[in-house]
């Protein structure tokens, strides 16, 4: 005699749920709440598992962001308008506590206006990204660059701090991209003005 089967019914419950996982089956909505349910306990039960493991996956976090943003992009666009419109008071109040960070991104956003006025691509980039990528030398001058000194033309020593280049300006057809961006010195790029040939009417010397 073959063995008995144990007929037993786990449907909406945890055992369940991984019944139909071993099963490779879609599972029933009653297995579906009790994943969702038990889900809920251990994150209660362990608040600090999901802040660690972001920490250790933040590529992960990323793509993941990313992915669910393009999926979802007329939500989370809604969603963001929405929540503007309920705290209005909110960005004011950021960008008094967080100036540099106000300022960099006021800085990409005048970038990616620009670009979008002149219909060029563009590709996301921060300047953290251009200088790993490309280092902190002016790519004209080949001279340090100083990332401590003002970011505008009123600031004492302006003229060897950080400007983002574009090889070819987007005014002739050039990319805003991570591929057309070099670093360089704030009277370097001046001086570059819309020329492609960087290294046209410029040196070291004059910069120092």
């Amino acid at each position: 005699m073959g063995r008995p089967k144990l007929l037993v019914n786990r449907c909406g419950s945890i055992s369940g749920w991984g019944v139909h996982q071993r099963n490779k089956e879609q599972a029933c909505e009653p297995c579906c709440i009790a994943k969702r349910e038990y889900d809920r306990k251990w994150k209660e039960n362990n608040p600090k598992y999901e802040q660690n493991w972001r920490s250790a996956n933040k590529d992960k976090v990323k793509q993941y962001n990313k992915k669910s943003y393009e999926k979802n992009i007329e939500y989370h666009r809604a969603y963001k308008k929405q929540w503007r419109t309920k705290n209005p008071e909110y960005q004011r109040i950021w960008r008094a506590e967080n100036p540099e960070q106000a300022k960099l991104q006021g800085r990409e956003s005048a970038r990616k206006r620009r670009a979008l006025e002149l219909n060029t691509l563009r590709e996301p980039y921060k300047e953290s990204e251009v200088l790993e990528t490309y280092g902190n030398d002016c790519h004209i001058c080949q001279q340090p660059i100083d990332l401590e000194t003002p970011r505008n033309c009123r600031g004492e020593g302006w003229e060897l701090g950080l400007h983002l280049d574009h090889l070819v300006p987007l005014s002739k057809g050039g990319t805003d991209t991570l591929e057309n961006i070099r670093p360089a010195h704030a009277l370097c790029n001046t001086r570059k003005h819309s020329r492609i040939e960087h290294n046209e009417g410029i040196d070291a010397k004059r910069v120092k």
